[in-house]
């Protein structure tokens, strides 16, 4: 029996050091013998304990603010969107790479307000600005984690803390590469890392522009098998700038077992204008309110509105058309009656089957040939007799 390679690399050099290995022999018997931990949600139904997930949704569908939502709810372990529960307090992170810090806390002061408390109670919660790319900084994302002792973070958007690999973001092996050090940041550390993403621009031909979201319109190659846990968001109608109304779809799904979909609308108020005494917090929206959450099933999708008319239904003038050509009861084959009319041989051949299971017509033989064609019934011919004599 041939050797295995191991053994004969061992024999050569037998005072070097072998590496650890890696795979042993435990059985499954001696597996199921220790202590499997239970699944544990940070937030009910949505965001799973020590697990790596992506929050994806197009350009202003709330991606910002709904995480900012879930931070909140976990550090006041307040229901997320007044809905989820949130069984305890969680030390939560948000690091943004768009440097938008007006933006963050004009969020933040609405947020907060709702889940009824204030930016400076949050001693619980920690946030950042600074530029962050990976994977090249992921060491200073466990720092982060560890010396704030971090259960969740947000990192927001993945189109700039991943810029630098851009070239990967089409290859799904590459992308592998630039997202596995972060879930084995998430692993050490048992922290839950979401990643803020940006779902497809352009929708599937079969899919319409408010219909519910998939997991195939993330955008980016390797999330979707990365990801452990998602939530996924889509406008259910557009929305309307004046009141600041959104109605969105909602999908939570993980491999934890979770899986549901809600329309969910939140209202943000109209727009107000910044004043200079402000502390620089400029524009903004006037509240924070969830007010509606409920299961997929008892919504409908929104239709967007017909911009073209609806195109006349021509069946009973071609019904009519068909009628008198027939009216001297002599039976017609269907191409004759399609060449009398000028009308297409299959759309002839459709009025006519209508009319044939609408009780209006007969299929019949034609006299002196074996081709066979189609009358008017009785009935029918009548009515068309008595309608030529009052005309």
């Amino acid at each position: 029996m041939r050797p295995a390679l191991w053994s004969i690399q061992l024999s050569s050099e037998p005072n070097k050091p072998q590496p650890p290995r890696i795979l042993g022999n435990m059985t499954v018997a001696e597996w199921a013998a220790k202590k499997t931990p239970k699944i544990e949600y940070l937030v009910k139904g949505v965001v799973p304990a020590g697990l790596h997930g992506i929050m994806s949704a197009p350009e202003k569908s709330l991606k910002t603010h709904l995480s900012l939502d879930l931070v909140v709810s976990m550090a006041t372990a307040t229901p997320f969107l007044d809905r989820f529960k949130v069984p305890k307090p969680v030390r939560a992170g948000y690091v943004s790479n768009e440097s938008d810090e007006p933006k963050v806390r004009e969020a933040f002061d609405r947020i907060t307000a709702h889940h009824g408390t204030t930016v400076h109670e949050l001693k619980n919660t920690f946030l950042d600005f600074n530029p962050i790319f990976l994977p090249r900084n992921i060491s200073e994302v466990e720092l982060f984690i560890t010396e704030n002792r971090l259960q969740f973070l947000v990192l927001d958007p993945t189109s700039k803390i991943l810029c630098e690999s851009s070239e990967n973001s089409t290859n799904q092996m590459g992308m592998y590469h630039n997202l596995g050090p972060i879930s084995d940041v998430g692993q050490k550390t048992g922290c839950s890392i979401m990643l803020v993403n940006h779902s497809v621009k352009v929708r599937h031909k079969s899919k319409g522009p408010y219909s519910p979201p998939e997991r195939s319109e993330i955008s980016g190659a390797g999330f979707a098998g990365w990801m452990r846990w998602w939530i996924l968001l889509h406008p259910r109608q557009p929305f309307n700038g004046l009141t600041g109304e959104h109605r969105l779809w909602m999908r939570a799904e993980g491999s934890s077992g979770h899986s549901r979909s809600w329309a969910i609308d939140v209202s943000e108020g109209p727009a107000i204008e910044g004043d200079d005494d402000d502390d620089g917090v400029g524009a903004g929206r006037t509240h924070w309110m969830p007010t509606k959450v409920v299961d997929e099933s008892e919504v409908h999708a929104f239709t967007k509105p017909r911009t073209t008319p609806l195109k006349k239904d021509k069946t009973a003038e071609r019904r009519a058309e068909i009628t008198r050509v027939l009216s001297d009861s002599a039976a017609k084959t269907r191409n004759a009656i399609s060449t009398s009319l000028n009308m297409g041989g299959g759309l002839c051949s459709e009025v006519i089957e209508g009319m044939i299971s609408a009780g209006l017509l007969e299929e019949c033989p034609i006299p002196g040939s074996k081709k066979s064609g189609v009358r008017l019934m009785p009935s029918a011919a009548n009515e068309t007799r008595q309608s030529d004599k009052a005309a």
